[in-house]
């Protein structure tokens, strides 16, 4: 697997696995990546269904009607079964209602639903019965697209500042090498346990939701995760694909990874990439987590 980053990473967006969405906006790939991580995340034997996703720049407003309950009618299309999949969905139905949007749904034995913002274009989504979840577009690479639809969704909810989202990249490679170390990172190792708090922990500092009960607070007095938060079910996903693909027998990391927080030196707190690494006996991943603004 080659780099894989966001589909809305500000320095180098994620090709998209399927032809057609060269113009997806900004707000618009958020609930592409939704509907596709649903998919992924479809536990076996819930009832079937498909998705078609398609840019219609020709949509037929008219003939279309207003939403009032999209989160309704999202449950009686795309069953799921457990927690995750629950929080997932409603995020959907919180993008698709969000500011500067607008909904509507033509009529139909399918739900197709008609999606804009104030960029431009619709986006089209067409949710169908059938026998069995289809999963989503793979590309070249079945795995890269899910982490890229878990890397856009935390990017859309995690922020440096009001004007830059935290953004992710990771790489599976034969092991031993992933790229050649860099000595200013310090590489130590840590345990698997340590690795999902950094992460949990990045997470409760840069959740924008909760920006407003940490700004002035000391590091160790930051709220924690909502109970269930999508962006704990996301994390859990992220580690969880890295160690499956690798199996790793050592995890290093460099940089700052926030495991206790409020326990980084200065050096540490100056830190704009935090990396991990997790070395297994045939395959070696890194993630990269970066803090850099545009500035």
């Amino acid at each position: 697997m080659e780099q894989t980053t966001s589909y809305t990473d500000p320095w180098n967006p994620q090709a998209a696995p399927v032809d057609g969405f060269a113009d997806a906006t900004v707000m618009q790939w958020p609930v592409v990546a939704a509907v596709w991580l649903l998919a992924a995340w479809a536990p076996h034997g819930v009832p079937g269904w498909r998705t078609t996703l398609t840019l219609d720049d020709d949509a037929e407003w008219d003939e279309a009607e207003i939403v009032p309950d999209v989160a309704r009618l999202l449950a009686e299309h795309i069953p799921v079964g457990d927690e995750r999949g629950e929080r997932l969905r409603d995020y959907l139905a919180q993008r698709l209602t969000g500011s500067y949007t607008e909904l509507r749904r033509l009529p139909g034995d399918d739900l197709i639903l008609l999606f804009r913002d104030d960029a431009g274009g619709a986006l089209r989504i067409t949710i169908a019965t059938a026998t069995a979840v289809e999963p989503p577009p793979a590309g070249d690479d079945p795995g890269s697209t899910r982490l890229a639809c878990v890397m856009t969704l935390l990017s859309d909810m995690l922020w440096v500042d009001s004007s830059n989202p935290v953004t992710f990249a990771a790489a599976v490679r034969p092991a031993p090498v992933v790229r050649p170390p860099d000595p200013e990172l310090q590489w130590r190792p840590i345990t698997e346990q340590e690795a999902w708090e950094a992460l949990e922990n990045t997470a409760r500092m840069s959740l924008d939701e909760l920006s407003d009960e940490w700004i002035g607070s000391p590091d160790d007095a930051w709220p924690p995760l909502p109970p269930g938060h999508l962006a704990e079910h996301l994390c859990r996903d992220l580690l969880d694909t890295l160690v499956e693909r690798t199996h790793p027998t050592e995890i290093l990391t460099g940089g700052y990874w926030p495991i206790v927080l409020g326990d980084e030196d200065e050096e540490e707190e100056e830190a704009t990439i935090c990396s991990i690494r997790l070395v297994g006996p045939q395959h070696t991943a890194i993630l990269d987590i970066d803090f850099r603004t545009s500035e």
